[in-house]
């Protein structure tokens, strides 16, 4: 069956898309480039990435709350019951380990919520396309999260003793074993490249959704395989994921509050509509200059009485508080983000 390359297929439009899929990831190539070029960048790159991206890719989390009856007690238990008690268990795991051990989460938990968010991303081409990956869908799901989980493991198999300007602990493991996880990745990654270039040619697989897969692994092999310094692939990974995020909540808002047939009154509708986007995105950014000046002053303030690694704490805090609430307000079989995503 061949795929219908019309308007509804695409996640937004056709600039958008091209964007999203090969875009994106030239921008995180492009940042890693400069710093592998003069690594004395890197410090720049890095608060660029977290003041222009990082930060507002978690504002953009609070955008699509729905603020209604039936997600009321959801709405209370992440927004109100799981910031303190994320909070308070870092707390208590710095006073145990200090900076280590919550750094050492936030490298594998951060590792996983952008795996996850990706074969999201997959599953949501391959329906908005009407296509799918050809071959056995089991072996192809053990070839996508396979690279991910080999390179990974690789990255640890160099032991690195640091990341992110604090130390990190890393998975014990075996050089010899991480190269036969490897060296198996890369046999089934062979056999599905031949098996989708095929089905893109003759027209049964959607373009989008072969270089979306495309992206996904390169993105993957380079951060954790190639780049051997861990903070330079770091950076890459992060860039892609969080300017994928930031794109897709809008892309959602506009579907979802911003069209003329949504039946919205209100300022969120109005500022969702398409051709507002520069507002949308300058509202967000001050909302995030507020949010995270807030932050800073109180981090500052606690630091001046405390011994223990508090920036890492309430920031980790935040990041491990988004991927709590992202499991669950992400769900494709939820009617409000299928009505987002437009399936």
């Amino acid at each position: 069956m061949q795929y219908q390359a019309v308007l509804a297929n695409y996640l937004y439009n056709k600039n958008v898309d091209v964007f999203f899929v090969v875009g994106i990831p030239l921008v995180a190539l492009i940042a890693m480039s400069v710093v592998l070029w003069r690594p004395e960048l890197f410090g720049l790159l890095f608060l660029l990435d977290l003041n222009l991206l990082g930060y507002h890719h978690v504002i953009s989390t609070f955008t699509r709350f729905q603020l209604n009856k039936e997600n009321s007690s959801l709405n209370k238990w992440l927004l109100l019951y799981s910031p303190p008690l994320i909070l308070l268990t870092l707390f208590a795991a710095a006073n145990v380990g200090g900076a280590a051990i919550i750094v050492t989460v936030y490298l594998h938990w951060q590792w996983w919520h952008y795996t996850r968010q990706s074969e999201g991303m997959a599953k949501i081409y391959t329906i908005k396309t009407q296509s799918q990956a050809a071959g056995n869908p089991l072996e192809n799901r053990i070839t996508f999260y396979l690279i991910p989980v080999a390179t990974f493991l690789s990255m640890s198999a160099r032991g690195p003793h640091e990341f992110l300007f604090n130390p990190v602990y890393v998975l014990p493991m075996p050089t010899q074993a991480a190269n036969v996880l490897l060296a198996l990745a890369l046999l089934l990654f062979v056999k599905w490249f031949f098996q989708q270039t095929r089905a893109v040619i003759r027209k049964q697989m959607a373009p989008l959704l072969y270089l979306y897969y495309l992206s996904h692994y390169v993105v993957y092999v380079l951060a954790y395989y190639l780049v051997e310094d861990i903070n330079i692939g770091w950076l890459m990974i992060n860039i892609w994921h969080n300017l994928q995020y930031i794109t897709f909540v809008w892309v959602c808002n506009v579907r979802q509050y911003g069209q003329e047939n949504a039946g919205l009154a209100s300022f969120k509708a109005w500022i969702c509509k398409p051709s507002n986007w520069f507002i949308y995105f300058s509202s967000c950014f001050l909302l995030t200059y507020l949010v995270y000046g807030g932050v800073d002053n109180t981090v500052n303030w606690l630091m001046q009485s405390s011994t223990l690694p508090i920036a890492v704490i309430i920031y980790q805090a935040i990041n491990f508080h988004h991927y709590v609430v992202d499991t669950f307000i992400w769900k494709i079989r939820k009617p409000s983000v299928q009505q987002a995503v437009g399936i």
